[in-house]
């Protein structure tokens, strides 16, 4: 699978190399709960320890949620958020290749709504499963299923 990077305008000049665009590894996934499904785009996220969505995308969806289980994910700089264990299914379409598996999810509140529509897609559930090539130069990613994918039929 090959996915071009996404290219987003700056608000102003940057001043470390001039830019007025950034480029970001993001793909667009599908993420499936009892209510609903919702197609988001997920940034691969390397230094993400789980696959981390907005408490909105969460509920809209109606994704599976413990209450039971509440912690914290800290984010860079020591930013820290409460956050609630969850799980739903992720599907990823391409070309004529369809993937669909259960992840793992940490479901956040940010303190900026602009934010919940976010989905990182970090190690636990997702990385470990896909052999995966960024190719900074060309904005491009390429992802291929490793062994340890946990394959299962597409959903309805």
């Amino acid at each position: 699978m090959r996915f071009a990077y996404r290219r987003y305008d700056t608000p102003e000049q940057s001043p470390l190399d001039g830019a007025t665009e950034v480029f970001r590894p993001e793909i667009p996934v599908r993420l499936i709960g009892s209510r609903g499904d919702v197609y988001v785009l997920g940034l691969l996220d390397t230094g993400s320890d789980s696959i981390v969505i907005g408490r909105g995308i969460a509920e809209r969806i109606g994704a599976r949620l413990s209450r039971k289980k509440l912690w914290r994910v800290h984010g860079f700089g020591g930013q820290s958020l409460p956050a609630v264990r969850g799980r739903v299914d992720v599907e990823i379409v391409h070309r004529r290749e369809s993937l669909c598996w259960t992840v793992p999810i940490s479901v956040v509140t940010y303190d900026d709504p602009d934010q919940d529509e976010v989905l990182l897609l970090g190690q636990s559930g997702f990385l470990p499963f896909f052999d995966v090539r960024f190719c900074g130069a060309e904005h491009l990613l390429e992802m291929k299923p490793n062994a340890q994918f946990p394959r299962r039929p597409k959903p309805l």
